[in-house]
C-alpha cells in the first residue's frame, strides 16, 4: 500500500480509493504484455464504480476532515490513480494496490467537482467517476425579500459545518437566535426561535448555490411558512 499526502491551509479533504485486481501486485515493474493473447486483450477496462464523500459536512471556517472513497476495478497488473480536484490541482499515485488514500485542502468558498480515474499495467484508462461538492464560507449578512416585501436578514457565523447567529425582520422580530448546519453537497437548514417580541418558532431548508453567494429554501412555520424565500450575501 502506498499513501500521497497533499496538504494546503483550510478545508480539509480526504480521499480513500479502494482498487480490487487481480493477476497484479503493487509496485510490480514488470513489462507490460502485449498482443492477441494477452490479459489486457481479454479483460474490460479498469473502471472508477462510485464516490461516497462521508461525513458530508464541508465548511471553509474551520479545518473540517472528511473521506472520498471511491471503488475501483482493476481488472490487471497494478494501477495509477490521477486525482482532480475541480480547483486547478492534481495529484497522481503510481503502482497501486489495495487501499490508497490522499488529503488535500479547499481554500475558496465554491463548488468543486473531483474526478478519480485509474489505469492498468496495460496503460488502459477506465473511467473516471465524479462527485460534485460545496465548499461554504456562509459567515456574514445575508439578507432577502419575502412575497409580500417583507425584508429579512440573517448574520451568521460559521464554525465547520455548524452555522449560529442572528435573525431580524422589521415589523416583527429583532435578534432571534439562528442555529443550523450545512449537510454535502449543497444543503442548508437553519432554525429561527427567540428575538423581542420573540418570532413564531420557524425552520427553513433548502440549498446553497454554486459561487456561496445565495441561498433559497422553504419555510416551515412562522409568518413565511410555506414560501420559498431566497437570500444574498451582502
Amino acid at each position: 500500500m502506498r499513501r500521497l499526502r497533499v496538504a494546503d491551509f483550510a478545508g480539509l479533504a480526504a480521499a480513500v480509493v479502494v482498487l480490487s485486481g487481480c493477476g497484479g501486485n503493487s509496485g510490480s515493474t514488470g513489462t507490460t504484455p502485449s498482443g492477441p493473447s494477452s490479459p489486457c486483450a481479454s479483460q474490460p477496462l479498469p473502471v472508477v464504480s462510485s464516490v461516497v464523500v462521508a461525513p458530508g459536512d464541508i465548511g471553509l471556517e474551520s479545518v473540517t476532515e472528511f473521506s472520498i472513497t471511491a471503488q475501483g476495478i482493476l481488472v490487471y497488473g497494478y494501477g495509477n490513480i490521477i486525482y482532480d480536484f475541480g480547483d486547478g490541482t492534481t495529484a497522481s499515485a503510481s503502482n497501486v494496490a489495495g487501499t490508497h488514500t490522499v488529503t488535500h485542502v479547499y481554500t475558496t468558498s465554491r463548488s468543486f467537482t473531483i474526478r478519480a480515474s485509474v489505469s492498468d499495467s496495460c496503460g488502459r484508462t477506465g473511467s473516471a467517476f465524479a462527485y460534485g461538492i460545496v465548499v461554504s464560507n456562509m459567515a456574514g449578512s445575508w439578507t432577502g425579500v419575502d412575497a409580500t416585501g417583507r425584508t429579512r436578514s440573517f448574520a451568521l457565523k460559521q464554525s465547520g459545518a455548524q452555522l449560529t447567529g442572528e435573525y431580524t425582520s422589521p415589523g416583527e422580530t429583532a435578534g432571534a437566535a439562528v442555529s443550523g448546519r450545512l449537510a454535502a453537497p449543497k444543503g442548508i437548514t437553519l432554525d429561527v426561535s427567540g428575538g423581542v417580541p420573540p418570532v413564531i418558532p420557524f425552520r427553513i431548508t433548502g440549498t446553497v448555490s454554486g459561487d456561496v453567494r445565495s441561498f433559497a429554501g422553504v419555510a416551515v412555520g412562522g409568518s413565511a411558512g410555506g414560501s420559498t424565500l431566497t437570500f444574498t450575501k451582502q
